[in-house]
Parts: structure tokens; sequence; C-alpha cells
């Protein structure tokens, strides 16, 4: 009779508390309290730190490396040069959860695909200083990465925007800015959402609520307007995530793009898009890029970009020592 009473009242005291974890948070943030906002982030964004497990799983051809912000936090990133000399580079861009070292496996399909990767982990992600993230400071990130891709490649027209999931919508924050073919040369979207409350919206009402409290909304479609440069996007017909409904109602907005492609993989989910269907998604990466070439963005191989990447790979090694093997870059100026 004891241990029938102990397990009911361990069973009751565990739902108790996990109803209190909710209603707790969500009274104070009736209130407006700051911490109950942080609450809601950290449930949304689920931020992963890198583990030395982790990161032995980043190939031994691509480099890491951080880079310094001005505050003096600094960004986790990954350089991986393509196999073939002069092809471009692409700014990569990630979603909720899951950091670089997690997401070998997509970027690996993008590096096949023939670009040179540049990619970035948001503060509170991967190697990169921990905090509570925001839409302000993962877009903050996302525009110092943008200024060192920038540095790097230095012909817009070998310059592609890439974002998955949240990553889209920071790609339309960034591109939201910049210009065809002046500024960069394409913008490839992976599992696109209209905004965070419409997701929300899918997981339920009180999803959509607490979601309309949150202060970030990632409102890619108020942006679409803004866009110029061709359009890439993607998306997973069995993605319970993201719904297709709320990526197409993006690519609908995005209608006056000089280039635009939709492309549903059937069976895909998520984040299995790459995989499941490798040959189409290797198929749609490339006629998209023929595609972008024919409206005058040809990114061809030149001396003044073999110097720009050159210069950031000794900048790299003579920022590497024995004592500190992963390579701290100074901070550098977002002017965009």
């Amino acid at each position: 009779m004891k241990d029938t009473f102990r397990l009911s009242f361990s069973r009751r005291l565990r739902r108790g508390l996990a109803v209190l974890s909710v209603i707790l948070p969500v009274t104070l943030l009736l209130g407006g309290c700051a911490s109950a906002i942080d609450w809601l982030r950290l449930k949304a964004y689920r931020p992963t730190p890198a583990t030395e497990t982790m990161l032995q799983r980043i190939p031994a051809s691509a480099q890491t490396f951080r880079l310094a912000l001005a505050d003096g936090e600094h960004l986790g990133m990954v350089y991986w040069p393509a196999d073939q000399a002069g092809a471009p580079t692409l700014l990569f861009l990630h979603g909720t959860f899951r950091n670089l070292a997690q997401l070998v496996p997509k970027m690996s399909a993008l590096h096949e695909a023939g670009y040179t990767l540049l990619a970035v982990d948001y503060r509170g992600w991967g190697e990169s200083s921990a905090r509570v993230p925001s839409e302000a400071s993962i877009v903050a990130d996302g525009r110092s990465a943008l200024a060192l891709l920038d540095r790097i490649e230095p012909d817009p027209k070998c310059r592609i925007l890439y974002g998955h999931s949240m990553g889209t919508g920071v790609a339309m924050h960034l591109a939201s800015t910049a210009h065809f073919p002046g500024d960069y040369a394409g913008l490839i979207l992976e599992s696109a959402f209209s905004s965070f409350p419409d997701v929300a919206r899918q997981a339920g009402e009180v999803a959509g609520w607490l979601a309309a409290r949150l202060p970030d909304q990632f409102r890619s479609i108020d942006r679409a307007p803004a866009i110029d440069a061709p359009v890439l996007m993607m998306h997973g017909g069995q993605d319970t995530t993201v719904s297709p409904a709320s990526g197409r109602r993006l690519f609908d907005a995005l209608s006056h793009a000089p280039v635009r492609r939709w492309w549903l993989s059937p069976q895909a989910s998520h984040s299995n898009v790459a995989s499941l269907d490798a040959a189409g998604y290797q198929n749609e990466l490339r006629q998209w890029r023929q595609q972008v070439q024919a409206e005058g963005a040809v990114c061809a191989p030149g001396r003044v970009r073999a110097q720009a990447v050159a210069a950031f790979e000794a900048e790299l090694a003579a920022a590497r020592t024995a004592s500190a093997p992963t390579a701290l870059l100074p901070a550098i100026q977002t002017p965009r």
C-alpha cells in the first residue's frame, strides 16, 4: 500500500512540476517579465553548444575558426573550400536546435554540389559565445558572417546565401537589404516558412498564443518585396515542422524574382531532403545555378578572387598556434 501511494504521489508530483514549468513562465510573460521571454526563446530556438565528440564530425578538409565580435564575444565558424578552384561561395545559415557539427551531412550535400562553404553558428550554438539568442542577435551574427563573406569572396556574382528552416528567416533579412547582382548572386531557401507565428499556428492553439507573445517573429513574407535576386526553394512533402503550404506562401510572395524555382521532394521531411532524394536535390541545385548564370551572374575564376582566398587562408594559418589550435580572427565592420 505504501509503495503504491509513493508511486502515485511521485507521478502526481512530476505531472504537477511539468504543468508548473509551463504555467509559471506564462504567468510571468503576461506580466512582461524578461525572464519569461528568455524562457520562450530557449524553448523556441533550443540552442545546442558543441561537444568535443560533435566537433570530431567536421571533415579534415574543412577548417573551424572563431570570428571576434566588437562586444568581445565570438562566433564559431567553418570554412570548407570546394574541390574545384574558382567555385562560388555559399553562406550557410542553419536553423534551430542543431549546430554546425551536427549538420555536416547537410553541408556535405551543398559541398558536393560544387560550393565553397562559409558556415556560422549563431551565439548560443556550437563553439560560439553562450547566450540566450534572439531574432536580433541571430540576424546580427548572420550579418557579421556576411561581412566576412564579402571579404573572402570579392566577386558578388560568386556569393550565394543559403538558409535552412529558421536560417531562411536570417537569409531573408540579409537579402532584403542587398541587391542582385551588385551584392550577391542568389538565394537558396530550404524548408522555409512565411513567419514564426505561421509555423506556431500549425503546432496548435497554445503554441500559436505563445508565439504571438514572443518578440521574435521572423516575418520573411514581409521582406519578400525587397528580394530582387534569383531564388530556389526546396521543401519536403512530409514536413510536419514547417508545412509545405507555409513555404509556398513565401514562394508566391517572391513572384517578382528574376529566377524562381520551387521543388517539393514528396517523401522527405523537414531535415532530410538532401539525403532522402540526393539525386533530385543535386539536380535542382545544378539547374538553378545554370539559370542564375543565364541572368548574367557568371561566377568565373580570377586573380583577384584567388588572392582574396589565399589571404584569408594565410590569416587563418597565422592565427592558429599550438596553444590556440582554433584560430580567432579579429572583428570586422558590418557595413550592410
